[in-house]
């Protein structure tokens, strides 16, 4: 009976949630906020941060869960996600730049690029998906070398940022322009 009442109340938040995704979102004190994508426990909006375009991740409440302990949870992952950010930047690995952090929202440089798990599928394998494999995992090892872990492993949740090289738009001689992307695992 109880995982019945609870698994209502799942289902009536993900109603809730597929009828605020609407175009855009204001919260509190700001804008209007542009939704791109939600996960099993935050949206992510596109907005734009003292003139920087970002992304605003918010963990939303979760109704099946007692207040205080949801508020707790949203407070603690938050929190432990800035920080893990942080330490990614002061170690060097790549991670979206901090911009501004609430309660239960942290605001990110929005990096532009798609997912591993687009760039594998639009590549069907080959040498780049494997190449961009390997970096995944370096970064992941440097990670765990840092004493952190990611707790969601999977290739939706890496992004490849398109960088041009300075060399990459020169004429080979040839007639063809050479515009091949460096590939970055974030």
């Amino acid at each position: 009976k109880k995982f019945a009442m609870m698994a209502t109340a799942a289902a009536k938040e993900e109603e809730d949630a597929s009828a605020s995704s609407s175009s855009s979102v204001v919260f509190g004190g700001g804008g209007s906020l542009e939704l791109v994508s939600q996960g099993a426990e935050a949206r992510i909006f596109a907005c734009e941060v003292f003139g920087v375009s970002a992304i605003a991740k918010h963990r939303f409440e979760k109704r099946y869960r007692m207040k205080a302990l949801d508020e707790r949870l949203r407070k603690e992952r938050t929190t432990a996600e800035v920080r893990c950010l942080a330490r990614c930047r002061q170690l060097g690995i790549a991670a979206p730049a901090l911009l501004m952090v609430d309660q239960y929202t942290i605001y990110m440089e929005r990096v532009k690029g798609v997912t591993a798990k687009k760039y594998v599928e639009d590549r069907r394998g080959g040498h780049a998906s494997a190449a961009l494999m390997v970096r995944i995992g370096n970064a992941v090892a440097r990670l765990h070398d840092a004493g952190m872990t990611h707790g969601d492993l999977t290739t939706s949740n890496f992004l490849c940022r398109q960088q041009r090289d300075k060399d990459d738009d020169k004429d080979d001689g040839d007639g063809q322009r050479d515009d091949d992307v460096v590939d970055e695992a974030v």
